[in-house]
């Protein structure tokens, strides 16, 4: 008889584990065991090769130091983004009714103040 092994992070049906990536790391302790040695070694070999050492002035500045590497972007756009096109249009004055006149009553439509009524004194420049 064959006993198979189950697994840690049980499925919910519609085929969602219970558990998240984070949760599982934490649950398998992936934090206390060690990398993979070769990986190490070849990132290792990698950072001393192109970390450049500079010569500094004066025995009291240690005569040379390692510099940082700057490392590149983790993300990378598969295409880069589209420039956006300058907006052309702007918003003209709004036309004044014939019938309104200075000293008038008018009802307003939408606002804080809709459906009280007004009186209309003049049409500023905005519109």
């Amino acid at each position: 008889r064959l006993i198979m092994a189950q697994s840690r992070n049980q499925t919910l049906s519609g085929g969602v584990s219970r558990f998240g990536r984070a949760a599982m790391y934490k649950k398998r302790a992936l934090y206390k065991r060690k990398k993979n040695p070769l990986k190490v070694e070849k990132v290792a070999e990698a950072t001393t090769k192109s970390v450049p050492i500079k010569s500094a002035k004066g025995k009291s500045n240690g005569e040379s130091r390692t510099v940082a590497i700057v490392k590149p972007e983790r993300f990378h756009l598969a295409e880069a983004l589209p420039k956006p096109m300058p907006n052309r249009k702007r918003a003209g004055v709004a036309k004044l009714r014939s019938s309104l006149a200075p000293g008038s009553v008018v009802v307003l439509l939408a606002g804080p103040f809709r459906g009280k009524r007004a009186v209309f004194l003049k049409q500023l420049p905005s519109g």
